[in-house]
């Protein structure tokens, strides 16, 4: 029976993400003069998430060097298409973290306030909520008894020492590019979509954070333990992303996955 559900939710994501990376791309193909003005910002998200994968060349390859490539490429391309697009519609509901689309403004503008935080408090809320969603993760584990998969564990078995850099690097790599699929992207795009009223808001946030959570399948057992633990995350992110931007959301999620990475490491909590 878990199997099944495993392998369900794993199809609907795969599934589901194709459609939502279609959907991505003729919305830029179509928009493309109107995101003209967004490519300092999309190029500059890319440059971030190369940068943050490079340390990991340092390692032996698990694949072969043309598939790497080619994924990462892949990757880099969905992330401008994704974060062009975004941005897109932040500016078109009035959310937090609206770029101005001005290609001869000063540094702020160029850099966009896609990367400027001047709610006053963010600083509080993100320290906080990464507080809680560490005390709340592995207190959801402790009480349900979860423990990390046979297969991630077979899966990060191997002979090669992996330093803490590399470590690091990677958890920073895929927070920072969930948070803008799902996030700046996907949740963005639905509330517009959807009429950019509270309930869009809120279905939005719902159904991106839906959506984030079956990307994590097969990571815990039981899997439901990490699936209540993803979406409940998701939805604190996306009312964060709502009120202070994604670049919050980006900041809490990374500190976050250091956090659980340093305790794992060091045995204090061992899953």
């Amino acid at each position: 029976m878990a199997e099944s559900i495993s392998t369900f939710a794993t199809f609907t994501y795969l599934f589901s993400m194709f459609v939502i990376n279609i959907a991505f791309i003729v919305h830029w193909y179509s928009l493309r003069s109107e995101l003209g003005g967004y490519w300092k910002s999309s190029g500059l998200i890319v440059a971030i998430a190369f940068g943050l994968q490079l340390p990991t060349f340092t390692q032996p390859l698990a694949e072969p060097l043309t598939l790497i490539m080619f994924t990462l490429v892949f990757g880099c391309f969905k992330l401008y298409v994704t974060s062009g697009v975004g941005l897109h519609y932040v500016s078109l509901i009035h959310g937090a973290a609206v770029c101005d689309k001005s290609l001869d403004a000063n540094l702020r503008t160029q850099i966009s306030e896609l990367f400027i935080l001047e709610k006053k408090g963010w600083l509080a809320v993100v320290s906080a909520s990464v507080l809680f969603l560490v005390v709340f993760s592995f207190g959801l584990f402790w009480v349900t008894g979860a423990t990390t998969s046979k297969a991630l564990l077979e899966l990060g078995d191997t002979e090669a020492e992996v330093s803490m850099l590399i470590v690091i690097c990677v958890v920073f790599a895929l927070a920072f590019a969930e948070e803008i699929i799902f996030r700046l992207g996907l949740q963005n795009w639905l509330t517009y979509s959807w009429g950019n009223s509270n309930r869009a808001h809120y279905s939005a946030i719902s159904f991106s954070s839906f959506i984030w959570m079956l990307g994590h399948v097969g990571m815990m057992d039981p899997d439901w333990a990490k699936f209540l633990q993803i979406f409940l995350i998701g939805l604190l992110l996306g009312f964060m992303n709502r009120k202070y931007g994604v670049l919050a959301c980006i900041v809490t999620h990374c500190l976050f996955n250091v956090l659980v990475v340093l305790i794992e490491w060091t045995q204090v909590f061992p899953l």
